[in-house]
């Protein structure tokens, strides 16, 4: 039986806020160059497709830091193929229904405790079209230092255990488990301590355990720079470490998918110089089989 291929990203949007509004970055502003910019991702990636440069065309799309009317302004950028299959949270999964149909009572909410608010998971299970095949995606956003969350460094591994036993329950009931991707803003840039350092014990390896540095390619590294220039890789690359030590807050992680590459799109001020830019935050795309 065939494998089958995927392309997915992973996009914190940007919750609007007071620091948003202060930096001159106001969502009513950021909207439709957001827009465009996810409509650029999407052709972009269809584009390799057709000249027989990546394996499938844009499939799914997991968002961040995204309230309702912020999901509505990515479903719509996307196109009429495309929906989303959670509601209300801050998180969500958009998917190309073109390409996969999401499977019948399989999108499951998990609420975690994080200080005096919660922080929440979803996960969803798309069958292929094309082959069949059943795969487990999820999303979440983790823990950050905020006033009602005091202590995130001990809130974020208690959300990544409860995610992790969550997903070993949901990736039964189809014969062999379920291959899964989940995706994330997880507000830790540790490579091998840890939120991810619970993850790998789980199976769950991070985009640098799954690729070389010849395969990740795009426009910068840094997943976090606050409308400002994006830095780059902390540490130069090693034998030891040949992408170098990226300091990456957002992430695919992945359990018994093969990935085949990764791309990062940036959103800071020296890509959108004049006015407002689409995120703090930068696309992740991946590329893979299960």
């Amino acid at each position: 039986m065939p494998e089958t291929p995927f392309v997915a990203a992973t996009f914190n949007m940007r919750r609007r806020s007071i620091a948003e509004a202060l930096s001159g970055q106001v969502w009513s502003k950021r909207a439709p160059v957001c827009a465009a910019f996810l409509q650029k991702v999407r052709d972009a990636s269809d584009a390799r497709y057709r000249r027989g440069e990546a394996l499938a065309p844009l499939g799914i799309l997991a968002v961040q830091e995204a309230e309702p009317a912020q999901v509505d302004v990515a479903e719509k950028a996307l196109g009429p193929n495309w929906t989303r299959v959670a509601y209300g949270l801050n998180i969500d999964l958009l998917v190309n229904t073109s390409l996969f149909e999401i499977v019948h009572d399989s999108v499951v909410r998990l609420d975690m405790k994080s200080g005096a608010r919660q922080r929440h998971a979803v996960f969803a299970r798309l069958e292929s079209r094309a082959t069949g095949d059943v795969g487990l995606f999820g999303v979440t956003h983790l823990a950050a230092k905020t006033l009602t969350e005091p202590r995130p460094e001990t809130y974020r591994p208690q959300q990544m255990r409860a995610i992790a036993g969550k997903l070993a329950q949901l990736r039964t009931g189809y014969g062999a488990p379920l291959e899964t991707v989940l995706f994330g803003d997880f507000n830790d840039p540790e490579l091998y301590a840890g939120v991810r350092k619970i993850a790998r014990a789980n199976g769950l390896l991070p985009i640098e355990d799954r690729l070389t540095a010849d395969q990740i390619k795009g426009e910068g590294y840094e997943c976090h720079h606050g409308y400002k220039v994006s830095d780059r890789p902390k540490d130069p690359p090693t034998d030891a470490h040949p992408a170098g030590e990226i300091t990456w807050i957002c992430d695919a992680l992945t359990k018994s998918v093969k990935l085949t590459r990764a791309l990062l799109y940036r959103t800071d001020r020296t890509v959108y110089p004049k006015g407002a830019c689409p995120s703090d935050h930068n696309l992740i795309e991946i590329e893979g089989t299960y």
